[in-house]
């Protein structure tokens, strides 16, 4: 199956010892806004994502996890609000969570309670997806990143 992704240009801040990434993106059909977590000191190392798409919205915790995490559609619409809302109140656990307890040590969750604002305003400046690529992905592949195996 071909998959095209188009990506926006990401926007950074920081925030108590991790480094935020937001950007829009479309996968296939979907679109929304993905929102990306990093230890400051080491932007290649994702540590949390949150997929707040329209169709089907999601987060992985680790990214590196098989499968996904669904965010409740019915109750939350495309999950931005319920992400940033994860991010204020409970990313020190959450990092602890996806195996990064070393980091998690490090943050106070009181810093993203006091600057949480910061991700809604990347969020807002993110610019539209301008750069294409497709993926070539097996059933088993796309099976295996929802979660359905």
């Amino acid at each position: 199956m071909r998959l095209t992704i188009k990506t926006g240009e990401k926007v950074k801040t920081q925030i108590g010892g991790l480094l935020i990434e937001v950007l829009n993106r479309e996968v296939g059909d979907d679109f929304g806004m993905s929102v990306e977590v990093y230890p400051e000191d080491d932007p290649s190392n994702q540590l949390l994502r949150f997929d707040c798409f329209h169709d089907d919205p999601h987060y992985h915790v680790p990214p590196s996890a098989p499968g996904q995490l669904n965010i409740d559609k019915e109750k939350y619409g495309d999950g931005l609000d319920w992400a940033i809302e994860q991010i204020r109140n409970n990313v020190v656990s959450l990092v602890d969570r996806a195996g990064f307890p070393e980091i998690s040590q490090k943050l106070n969750q009181n810093d993203f309670r006091r600057d949480w604002q910061k991700i809604k305003m990347a969020c807002e400046s993110a610019p539209e997806p301008s750069v294409e690529k497709t993926v070539e992905l097996t059933e088993e592949q796309l099976k295996q990143i929802r979660g359905e195996e």
